[in-house]
């Protein structure tokens, strides 16, 4: 299921446990679990964890201003990706034991990986 494209990433912050993301339309992301930064550049992989601050941060600001190519989730098994212009991915795999991460749009969808990675979605109502 593809989300969004072409979107200007606006913030970035960091929470209890979770790293939060904030698009130019509005779309809210919270990961709130272990994520990847991956650059198709350099052929690096970085594997943070929502819990460690200031470092994740620093690095994810980077971030700020980049379009957002999409976001990708994958129903099947819970994982989403968030491309980027620049050639970064942040990828989220799902968690066995907690809600790895949960993506809020302006419309009023709401998409959450649950535990064990089924994705519930909430949609606009007509």
């Amino acid at each position: 299921m593809k989300i969004a494209q072409s979107i200007v990433l606006r913030e970035a912050s960091i929470g209890p446990y979770m790293l939060e993301l904030t698009l130019a339309d509005g779309t809210f992301i919270q990961i709130e679990s272990r994520w990847s930064i991956h650059d198709s550049n350099h052929g690096a992989e970085k594997e943070w964890y929502a819990d460690e601050g200031e470092e994740v941060l620093k690095y994810v600001r980077k971030l700020i201003g980049v379009q957002v190519l999409e976001i990708r989730i994958d129903e099947r098994v819970g994982g989403m990706v968030i491309k980027f212009a620049n050639g970064i991915d942040i990828r989220v795999p799902a968690d066995v034991n907690f809600e790895a991460w949960n993506l809020h749009r302006k419309d009023g969808t709401m998409l959450v990986s649950l535990p064990g990675g089924e994705v519930s979605k909430w949609l606009p109502s007509a």
